[in-house]
């Protein structure tokens, strides 16, 4: 009868692996070392995913439940599947239609409203400028600390 632990059986004086001290504990020295009896050990990193779930206990579920609130959808665009953002339309179609007062604060007139009663080209512009007078500003006021 041919034994599996032929490797143990032909290396008497192998240097001891990891579990050899926990294996002289239970049996004797000389029966481990000289490979007379066969250990197995179960060999977790060969059971299956399912074998390994069905081993650990259940857990309650984590999962916090859904807001009460219902989410709106959008309606009045054809992008069911994004996110809704004014007038039952996602962010694109509401600024490309669902804006509909004109500015009123640049020359602009027959343009969309975009901020502080300018058109988008207007409120860019003024931005920018207001901008380059707050850094101008700044650095004067401190050229002014230091002297």
């Amino acid at each position: 009868m041919k034994s599996d632990c032929s490797l143990s059986q032909k290396q008497p004086n192998r240097i001891p692996n990891v579990f050899s001290g926990m294996f002289s504990l239970l049996h004797e020295r000389e029966e481990f070392v000289q490979g007379t009896e066969c250990f197995k050990l179960p060999n977790i990193f060969q059971e299956t995913h399912a074998d390994l779930l069905a081993n650990i206990p259940s857990l309650p579920s984590i999962v916090l439940p859904d807001n009460q609130r219902p989410t709106k959808i959008n309606t009045a665009c054809p992008h069911k599947n994004r996110k809704h953002y004014a007038k039952n339309m996602c962010n694109n179609c509401y600024h490309r239609l669902g804006r509909v007062k004109a500015a009123w604060a640049c020359p602009h007139i027959d343009r969309k409203h975009y901020a502080k009663g300018k058109c988008q080209f207007c409120y860019i512009q003024n931005y920018h400028r207001d901008r380059v007078l707050r850094e101008e500003n700044q650095f004067k006021l401190e050229d002014f600390k230091y002297e």
